[in-house]
């Protein structure tokens, strides 16, 4: 998707990390006293087990290297940040999918987290206060004793801290959407962070990804090379996933992106500067050649692909746009999906919703929920599969998402819907089609 308001809708240490990354500065709620239990008892199966930490946290990341890393198996994740900043958490809380009268037990680093998540949930209508229960002490500590799951790839989406620890180290870009102008980059971003436009790596008028070697020379221009630390972030998760994305295709061997938005930095109360950092530029970007395919494909790939056995073209542009019913696009006027394509839409509000995909804070949706809404959807790791949108947006924040999550076999058909409605030769379906319609179709085309 070409994510523009104004076309559109307006080596690393895996143990590293400091103690901004699980920072609550808002007071608890008011509330009765709670009923704490052991963790051995939270653990003895009566519970639903809800994490209130951070979703860095949850993933794996640490305060330091001797605290216990990621969470506990089956557990659920509602974060105190969440509430904290008062987001929308009908979609959050949905997911816990909390049966009637189930306990549930509240576990975290402090007593703030856990009050905080634990009146919340007493809130709901379909919850009661005998049905919640705290879980004592700091989860860093006594998390330890037990076996923990993490994110396989959690050092690929790094907290806001962790930025903060590499300024002055890694080459930390902002992208933007603007032209060139950088107007909101100027006014603040990241202390040290260069700006990089997407104009520089995506072309008009459908905004797919520009030859290789032109990305290429666009990175030597800020001062990029193969080799080099990179962090991206941007104000929104399209953004930064669809930079990094490019990057790594043209050979960046180490790209980070933050996990969230630059308001998260804002809201965490980070450093920020003004003005404009001039990047140094280099000669050599020191790699030659195609692109990696095994980051993007290009439309004949993607024909290849959807023929071939367990493999399958993802669409993850919305419902309406999958049928046919919107372009999703001011700028672009044609309708309907790729047939025999798999659907694991965005999110119900448009083509700039990614609700599907991450959490309230704009972070990735943590993983065991997200994974849950890909087998509804027949998508598997198992398979080769390559991700698209309108042209290629979207397409990357799922793929960033699926990759940490251990999709090894999974790609960016970056072009997207855009490029292949474009060539009168390529079939297209429209129409409203469900799940086992669209399993059928995608299974008789790859066999």
């Amino acid at each position: 998707m070409k994510f523009k308001f104004s076309r559109s809708f307006g080596a690393l240490a895996a143990s590293l990390m400091l103690a901004g990354c699980f920072a609550t500065a808002e007071k608890a709620p008011a509330s009765d006293q709670l009923t704490k239990i052991q963790p051995s008892q939270a653990l003895s199966g009566d519970y639903l087990l809800v994490d209130s930490r951070s979703p860095d946290a949850f993933n794996g990341w640490t305060k330091n290297k001797d605290a216990a890393s990621g969470h506990l198996p089956s557990a659920e994740l509602l974060s105190a940040r969440w509430i904290n900043w008062q987001l929308d958490l009908d979609a959050a809380i949905a997911r816990l999918e909390v049966k009637k009268d189930q306990k549930i037990a509240v576990y975290g680093e402090t007593d703030l987290q856990r009050e905080t998540v634990a009146k919340r949930l007493i809130a709901e209508k379909n919850i009661s206060a005998e049905q919640v229960f705290e879980v004592t002490g700091e989860f860093s500590q006594w998390g330890k004793n037990f076996e923990l799951q993490k994110l396989q790839g959690f050092q690929t989406l790094v907290p806001a801290s962790y930025i903060e620890s590499r300024i002055g180290k890694a080459v930390i870009v902002q992208i933007g959407w603007d032209g060139g102008k950088g107007k909101d980059y100027r006014k603040s971003h990241i202390p040290g962070a260069i700006y990089w436009d997407d104009i520089e790596f995506e072309m008009p008028p459908i905004w797919e990804a520009r030859p290789v070697e032109v990305i290429r020379t666009a990175l030597e221009k800020i001062g990029i090379d193969k080799n080099s630390e990179v962090i991206v972030y941007s104000s929104d998760p399209m953004g930064s996933t669809r930079g990094g994305a490019i990057m790594q295709y043209a050979g960046v061997e180490n790209v980070k992106v933050l996990n969230g938005t630059f308001d998260t930095w804002k809201k965490l109360e980070m450093p920020l500067e003004k003005g404009w950092n001039q990047p140094q530029s280099i000669e050599n970007f020191g790699v030659t050649g195609e692109g990696d395919s095994t980051v993007i494909i290009n439309i004949e790939q993607a024909k290849q692909l959807r023929k071939q056995p367990n493999s399958a073209l993802v669409s993850v542009r919305s419902l309406p746009e999958f049928y046919g019913e919107i372009s999703g696009y001011g700028y672009f006027d044609k309708k309907g999906r790729i047939p025999g394509a798999l659907n694991a839409p965005s999110g119900p509000k448009g083509s700039w919703d990614m609700s599907n995909y991450r959490n309230p804070d704009q972070t990735m949706r943590w993983q065991a929920s997200l994974q849950n809404f890909l087998d509804q959807n027949n998508i598997s790791k198992e398979m080769n599969i390559s991700y698209y949108c309108g042209s290629g947006w979207r397409a990357a924040e799922v793929w960033w998402y699926t990759r940490a999550m251990g999709f090894e076999n999974a790609s960016i058909y970056s072009s997207g819907w855009m490029r292949w409605s474009s060539e009168a030769s390529n079939p297209i379906s429209k129409g409203t089609i469900n799940k086992p319609q669209i399993l059928d179709k995608q299974q008789a085309l790859s066999k």
